[in-house]
C-alpha cells in the first residue's frame, strides 16, 4: 500500500521560501489581492522542480525559472531548531495578517475561495509553530511509517512525475540517485525521536522493514526498472538515442543507488527495535493526545473539538453501520 501526502511536500518548502515576508515593512501590504495570492502561492511552491511539476500544469504561466545548477534531491530529514520554529511562527503570522489587508466582502467568489484556503493554511501553521502550544513535529510519522514512509513517497513521485521536457526526465533519475544521501538521514530521524522520548514502535519499524524487504526481494524485477523504461520511451520530445541513454541512466540509478540504500536502511532500522513495544505509542507520550487533537482539528477543519465526545460519536457510528450492514 502506498501513502503520499502532497500537501506535506508543499508545506515543507515554506520555511525556506517565506523570506519574502521577513522585513519590517510588509511588502504584501500594497498589492492587489490577485498579486498577493500569486506571490504567496509562488513562495509556497518554492524553487525546486517537484512542486512545480506535480502541482502546476503550465509553469510558464507563473514565470517559473529553473536555476542552471539545479539538481533534484528527495527530501532529507533535518531536525528543526527552536529558532527555525520561531521563524516559521513569525513568518506565517505575517502572511496571515497580509490577507487581512483585503476586505473579504469586496472579493469575488473565486477570490474568497483562495482567501479561505490561504487563511486556513496559515492559521494551522501558526497554531502548529506557536511555542505555547508545544506541538512537536517529531511526533508526526512522515519519514518512517507502516506504509513505507518517504521511501514509498519517493517511488510514488517518480512513478507520477510528468515528463514535459528533458529536465523532468533528469529530475526523476536524480531523485532516485539521491537515495544514497537521503535515506541515511531517516535513521537520524529515528534517533532524534528516541532522544526526544518519542521512539518509533517496533510494530511500525517492522512494517517499514517489511516494505523495504519487499523491494529487496524483487531485486532486478522491481517494477521501477520497467516503469522508468516505459515512461522515457513514451516521450515524444527526444530521439531514440537519447531515450536509450536515459533508460540506461535510470536503470543504473536504481541498481547502484536506490537498491543499496534500501538494503542499508533495513539493516539500520533493525537496530532501532526494542525502544517501544506498545501500540498507540504517540498517545502515551507527553503531549501525545494534544498532538492528535491538533491533527484531527486540522483534517476536519474544526476550530475546537472535544476528543472524548468525538470518540463516542465514532464508536456509535461504527456500531450503527455494523448493525445496518448485517
Amino acid at each position: 500500500m502506498k501513502h503520499f501526502k502532497k500537501i506535506a511536500a508543499l508545506s515543507g518548502c515554506c520555511i525556506l521560501t517565506l523570506s519574502l515576508s521577513s522585513c519590517f515593512i510588509n511588502p504584501f501590504r500594497t498589492m492587489s489581492f490577485d498579486d498577493l495570492s500569486n506571490q504567496m502561492f509562488t513562495a509556497l511552491l518554492g524553487e525546486g522542480g517537484y512542486n512545480w511539476n506535480v502541482l502546476v500544469e503550465n509553469r510558464n504561466n507563473f514565470n517559473y525559472k529553473r536555476k542552471d545548477d539545479y539538481k533534484a534531491e528527495w527530501y532529507k530529514y533535518k531536525k528543526m531548531t527552536d529558532k527555525d520554529k520561531m521563524d516559521a511562527y513569525v513568518q506565517f503570522k505575517v502572511l496571515k495578517k497580509s490577507l487581512m489587508y483585503h476586505d473579504y466582502n469586496k472579493l469575488t467568489e473565486n477570490q474568497r475561495i483562495t482567501y479561505n484556503f490561504l487563511d486556513n493554511l496559515f492559521e494551522n501553521k501558526v497554531e502548529f509553530y506557536d511555542p505555547k502550544n508545544g506541538y512537536n513535529e517529531l511526533m508526526d510519522l512522515n519519514y518512517i511509517n507502516q506504509f513505507g514512509g518517504y521511501v514509498s513517497n519517493l517511488v510514488d513521485v517518480v512513478e507520477n512525475y510528468n515528463y514535459r521536457n528533458v529536465d523532468d526526465i533528469i529530475d526523476s533519475i536524480d531523485y532516485i540517485s539521491s537515495s544514497t544521501t537521503v535515506f541515511p538521514t531517516y535513521i537520524n530521524y529515528v534517533d532524534d525521536r528516541i532522544e526526544a522520548g518519542y521512539p518509533i514502535s517496533d510494530y511500525t519499524l517492522g512494517k517499514m522493514i517489511d516494505y523495504l524487504n519487499g523491494i529487496k526481494k524483487e531485486g532486478n524485477n522491481y517494477y521501477l526498472y520497467k516503469l522508468m523504461e516505459n515512461k522515457i520511451n513514451s516521450t515524444s520530445f527526444i530521439g531514440s538515442a537519447q531515450k536509450s541513454n536515459y533508460v540506461d541512466k535510470a536503470s543504473k540509478s536504481i541498481s547502484n543507488n536506490f537498491m543499496p540504500s534500501v538494503d542499508s536502511l533495513i539493516t539500520e532500522l533493525e537496530k532501532k527495535k526494542g525502544n517501544c513495544n506498545k501500540e498507540g505509542y504517540i498517545s502515551l507520550y507527553d503531549g501525545g493526545k494534544e498532538y492528535y487533537t491538533y491533527e484531527l482539528k486540522d483534517r476536519l477543519g474544526y476550530d475546537s473539538i472535544n476528543m472524548e465526545e468525538y470518540r463516542t460519536y465514532l464508536s456509535n457510528w461504527v456500531e450503527t453501520a455494523r448493525t445496518e450492514m448485517k
